[in-house]
């Protein structure tokens, strides 16, 4: 059989940023899949006193939990605790928790919070307290700035092949890349291939987080997951979804037969 092979520059691209998502807020130490980002972020600072030396912010994301926000903070305390408290780009706190002695054992300890699906973009900021029976006093302050999630489509690269059980030809290959030019790490939970004949999809496996400023590429080649495909000119779509919603599209011109 002969084989048809189409690479075709992106037609059209639509990435849609997400809108904010339901905040939650607490300390965890589990792990978040290696899928933690010290970049994407712009600006902002620290200051700090007393117990606190040094406070840094880095996200993550985590496929429970949404994105989160990773607060590590360098020092020592000789009684009470830190409370650290974290909140959006509104002002408002979508998170807290604690540090106590035992945890700065070492000199340094993080905690993360989650920020929802799709947080929204924008300047966030944390300030720790030290707390004790007598008195509580803000001990550090710290800020950076995140652009929105998103994701965009790069690249469509589209194979075809006449099919000898039907009358037809079908895809036989799709591989889509797919950036982040956002802020917070985020993975395509289902990738579709479209067409005028029927839909199909790219199976996303593990290890699918793109990092803020990063490219991954993602292909399918099981004719079972891919759609049929009319002969001639034809147009292919990719819609990318994340958390039940579509968060980029394009599209690919391609000529088959």
């Amino acid at each position: 059989m002969s084989q048809f092979r189409v690479l075709v520059l992106l037609v059209g691209i639509v990435a849609i940023a997400g809108c904010a998502g339901a905040p939650l807020g607490g300390q965890s130490t589990q792990p978040d899949n290696g899928s933690d980002s010290s970049g994407g972020g712009d600006g902002g600072g620290s200051s700090t006193s007393g117990p606190v030396s040094d406070v840094s912010l880095s996200t993550g994301i985590d496929q429970m939990r949404g994105v989160l926000l990773r607060v590590s903070v360098s020092g020592e305390i000789e009684e009470g605790t830190l409370q650290v408290v974290v909140s959006d780009p509104s002002d408002n706190t979508v998170g807290e928790a604690f540090i106590g002695k035992s945890d700065l054992v070492d000199g340094s300890e993080t905690v993360t919070v989650q920020l929802g699906q799709f947080p929204d973009g924008g300047e966030y900021s944390v300030v720790i307290l030290e707390t004790s029976t007598q008195e509580q006093a803000v001990v550090a302050e710290a800020s950076k700035s995140f652009a929105a999630p998103q994701l965009a489509v790069e690249s469509i690269e589209i194979e075809t092949e006449p099919q000898e059980a039907f009358d037809g030809y079908r895809v036989t290959n799709a591989k889509v890349t797919l950036s982040n030019p956002g802020g917070f790490p985020l993975y395509p939970a289902g990738i579709d291939i479209v067409t005028e004949e029927g839909d199909g999809f790219i199976q996303v496996g593990s290890g699918a987080t793109i990092q803020p400023g990063n490219s991954k590429t993602f292909s399918e080649s099981q004719q079972a997951a891919l759609p049929p495909i009319s002969e001639g000119q034809s147009t292919v779509e990719v819609v990318v979804r994340y958390d039940g919603r579509v968060v980029a599209e394009g599209s690919t011109a391609v000529t088959v037969g």
